[in-house]
């Protein structure tokens, strides 16, 4: 069964998910195994929910020929296509700040990991911006309105889960788009828009792989194949990625794509990523006891004072004895224990730090947690804390 876009009738029956395989992108973009990440409902309601919708259009496009009722699926498809995407940037994100929280605890450990991190995030942010900018001059061009409006418009729908698409007419022209997407423009070297998009792809795929390495990057689906030819109809008539795409289809597919595009980007970035993760991050320990904690950030508080403490929720494994290394401070760099450090035998996978009191003022002390994983390695944790004693 195939979708229909609203384009001129000789490619009516042209279907634009057949090309960016929306279904595969969206039951792979999130959570890698080899990040440890776990799907959660939401993302995965959204995931079901995107997978429906597209269906619901597949059908339409076999059974109706009324365009407003095809405009409505689209915008519908492409609401769905912008939540998933909300979340998966979040993801994005969220796997780049653990890598950063890992180079700050471990920087010498972590800077090969850290330095490839940031160049493959500097190139994936390029890229997306690229695309998100050609969506807002492409709606800008059809309907009047700025681009920059048309970008608040859209941070506005994300931010109030509103309809994005629906606050914009001419919905169904395609004869702009396609002047626009394959006219030669010099700001690109010459090259028609939907040209010189796959060429940014492709160079992000390049870089990728040479940031991984050529034996590495066989190892992550980065997606994104943009250079094969597409096949439309069952008599094999091929025709390039962005003519098979962007040639003669209305506005609203067009910016579906470009969403959906960039969902797919993401997905790519998710999976370097997360193998740069890997290469550096020991197993996880697991836990068998979850409990809340309340740590206060001074111990020593006055009359009048602000009492201030952190209240989380902290997990560890009953079921092994941790040794804990404790001394004047820990330099994180080399998780060396500073001063005349001492060995504490932990037990339920917990120690006891005592001290006798026999000295006034501020006393700092830091160290080292370290246990045995399942796979024999010896996985290193650093803390550091203090205490003010008051003189009697």
């Amino acid at each position: 069964m195939s979708s229909h876009l609203l384009n001129d009738n000789s490619r009516k029956n042209n279907s634009v998910y057949n090309h960016f395989n929306i279904q595969s992108i969206l039951l792979n973009i999130v959570a890698p195994n080899h990040a440890r990440m776990k799907i959660n409902s939401k993302i995965r309601s959204f995931m079901l929910l995107s997978i429906v919708l597209i269906g619901i259009i597949q059908f339409a496009g076999c059974t109706k020929n009324n365009n407003e009722k095809e405009i409505k699926s689209l915008i519908v498809a492409n609401d769905a296509v912008m939540k998933t995407d909300a979340i998966i940037e979040n993801q994005v994100k969220g796997l780049f700040s653990m890598i950063r929280v890992s180079h700050m605890i471990t920087p010498g450990k972590t800077k090969d990991m850290m330095e490839k991190s940031e160049a493959s995030f500097e190139k994936y942010q390029s890229l997306i911006d690229y695309v998100q900018n050609l969506k807002y001059e492409l709606i800008s061009l059809v309907t009047g309105i700025s681009a920059e409006q048309v970008q608040i418009a859209e941070e506005y729908s994300i931010k109030e889960d509103s309809s994005f698409l629906s606050k914009f007419t001419r919905l169904d022209n395609y004869e702009i788009p396609t002047k626009f997407l394959f006219e030669t423009h010099k700001n690109n070297g010459g090259l028609p828009i939907t040209t010189e998009l796959k060429h940014r792809i492709v160079a992000y795929k390049n870089d990728m792989k040479a940031l991984l390495g050529f034996n590495n990057s066989r190892r992550v689906n980065l997606g994104l194949n943009v250079e094969k030819m597409v096949s439309l109809t069952d008599n094999k008539d091929f025709q390039t990625w962005e003519d098979a795409n962007f040639r003669n289809t209305s506005l609203a597919a067009d910016v579906l794509l470009l969403n959906t595009l960039i969902t797919e980007i993401r997905s790519a970035e998710i999976q370097v990523l997360a193998y740069l993760y890997r290469t550096v991050s020991g197993p996880d320990p697991e836990y068998n006891s979850i409990f809340a904690k309340a740590i206060a950030v001074s111990n020593h508080v006055r009359v009048g004072d602000v009492y201030e403490a952190e209240i989380f929720v902290a997990a560890y494994d009953s079921q092994y004895s941790p040794r804990i290394i404790i001394g004047a401070g820990v330099d994180t760099s080399t998780m060396t224990v500073l001063g005349n450090p001492i060995v504490i035998k932990g037990k339920a996978g917990k120690g006891i730090y005592k001290v006798r009191a026999d000295k006034p003022g501020e006393h700092k002390f830091g160290g080292v947690v370290e246990y045995t994983t399942r796979y024999g390695t010896t996985a290193r944790y650093p803390f550091s804390s203090s205490y003010f004693v008051e003189p009697k």
